[in-house]
């Protein structure tokens, strides 16, 4: 093949003219049956789609199916046209904590099974696909808007990402229980976001209210401006209290107007202060933000 020097012929619109395609042309894998608006996706790697299941994980969504079909025994004998549009009529996951609401205006959705839509990947220890975005409830209908599809799969995942993003770590080793840490600096992110969560995660650390450890995460501008508390933890009994080997330990989060809100050339910054004959820390301090 040769560079063209002159008028070639022009690219084909895949799907029509519409800059994201409504419909894909699908095959289906072997003994596959797929009815009208069922739920389908595709395994990384391969070609042939399957319905969307209850345990079944790791799917590329391709939206839904527009018609039933004939399962065949030959993987890609049959063909299905999966659908990806923003829709309604899905049902709602009755699982708890796991329906979509409202107020879920972009957020990821997985496929409880091959029609019902929740927002946990995960609920009784079965694990889920993710299928797309949501965006709320249909107020016709009382069902979940969602946008399920390759696009809205890849979406999702992003939403994913950004609203769980480790803004900051700091690993932490007391070589004693009286040790302390002046503030100092800690890697970050140069990330634009709302800080959602504060943890620490380690050794198991005893409540006492004589002998304790203070951690304060804060934030400077990075232009001498004064440092802002976005959080702490206190192992005293009355406030945040003990930790379980291992389980993140929550920080109490500033609720001081805008001081949760971390910019791009914000500095994140560390304190450590002991009560008493103190308290040893091992392990890992992470703040978690969602990116704006």
């Amino acid at each position: 093949m040769t560079a063209a020097t002159g008028r070639v012929f022009g690219p084909k619109p895949f799907g029509g003219d519409d800059a994201i395609p409504h419909a894909l042309p699908t095959p289906l894998g072997s003994s596959v049956q797929v009815y009208r608006n069922w739920l389908l996706g595709v395994a990384h790697g391969a070609t042939n789609a399957v319905a969307q299941a209850a345990g079944v994980t790791d799917l590329v969504s391709l939206g839904f199916a527009d018609r039933d079909n004939v399962a065949d025994a030959t993987a890609g004998a049959s063909h299905m046209v999966a659908r990806q549009s923003f829709v309604s009529g899905f049902p709602n996951s009755t699982e708890s904590n796991d329906a979509i609401l409202s107020s879920d205006i972009a957020v990821p959705c997985y496929a409880v099974d091959n029609q019902t839509v929740g927002k946990k990947s995960n609920h009784g220890g079965t694990n889920r696909s993710l299928l797309g975005l949501a965006l709320g409830i249909d107020t016709d209908n009382n069902t979940p808007i969602i946008y399920p599809g390759p696009i809205g799969w890849l979406l999702g995942k992003l939403a994913m990402m950004s609203d769980a993003s480790n803004v900051a770590t700091y690993q932490i080793v007391d070589a004693a229980a009286s040790d302390t840490i002046a503030e100092r600096a800690v890697m970050s992110s140069k990330l634009h976001g709302l800080v959602s969560a504060i943890q620490f995660v380690g050794a198991a650390v005893a409540a006492n209210n004589t002998d304790y450890v203070t951690v304060t995460v804060s934030k400077r501008d990075g232009a001498g401006g004064a440092a802002v508390v976005l959080g702490t933890y206190d192992s005293r009994a009355a406030n945040q209290g003990a930790v379980t080997a291992f389980v993140p330990a929550a920080f109490s989060l500033s609720a001081v107007a805008g001081a949760l809100n971390v910019l791009e050339t914000d500095i994140i910054t560390l304190t450590v202060a002991k009560g008493g004959a103190g308290k040893s820390l091992i392990g890992a301090i992470r703040v978690i933000t969602k990116v704006g």
